[in-house]
């Protein structure tokens, strides 16, 4: 499901904004509005947001996929476990948020099924980009443009979402 149908749209990058992380930055906050939808979904369900096997399952796809591609399975893994750990904190607080009443849970909850179809779209794209990108996540001025983008990135989300895209983007450079 596309940003813009969850609220969080980010407009197409300008020119300025097409750096060499914008690949990692957009996916990245893409993933973070689907952890809305997994919230959602775990809302209705109670089920936790731990789950352990599924990220056991996906950490593997993860390291597995890498190492086809040439990526570094360990760097893979790493970086996804970041992201894992940003998607928990959106949940959390969406959650904590609903259950205290801070804001009006959602209606209805998304397909599960659709929801991890989408999520396995953009875990492939982005181990895609972090091998495209291994030479700039590797360059001394890593940390300062992946800010920079970031920030720009983030300056469109709601402060929960631009907190936890930073979490998830903390393994990027090497």
């Amino acid at each position: 499901m596309p940003l813009a149908s969850l609220g969080l749209a980010l407009p197409a990058a300008t020119e300025s904004e097409n750096t060499d992380f914008g690949p990692l930055v957009r996916p990245a906050a893409e993933r973070l509005a689907v952890a809305d939808q997994v919230a959602a979904a775990k809302y209705e369900s109670g089920d936790p947001v731990e789950a352990p096997a599924r990220e056991r399952e996906v950490l593997a796809e993860v390291s597995e996929h890498a190492e086809r591609a040439g990526l570094d399975p360990a760097v893979a893994t790493e970086v996804f476990r970041d992201r894992i750990e940003a998607n928990k904190l959106v949940q959390r607080c969406l959650i904590s948020r609903w259950e205290s009443g801070t804001t009006a849970p959602p209606r209805g909850h998304p397909d599960m099924d659709d929801v991890r179809d989408r999520t396995d779209e953009i875990n492939q794209g982005l181990l895609d980009t972090l091998l495209g990108t291994k030479s700039v996540r590797h360059d001394p001025g890593c940390r300062a443009e992946l800010t920079r983008t970031s920030i720009r990135a983030a300056s469109r989300l709601d402060a929960l979402h631009a907190r936890a895209l930073g979490r998830g983007l903390h393994s990027v450079c090497r």
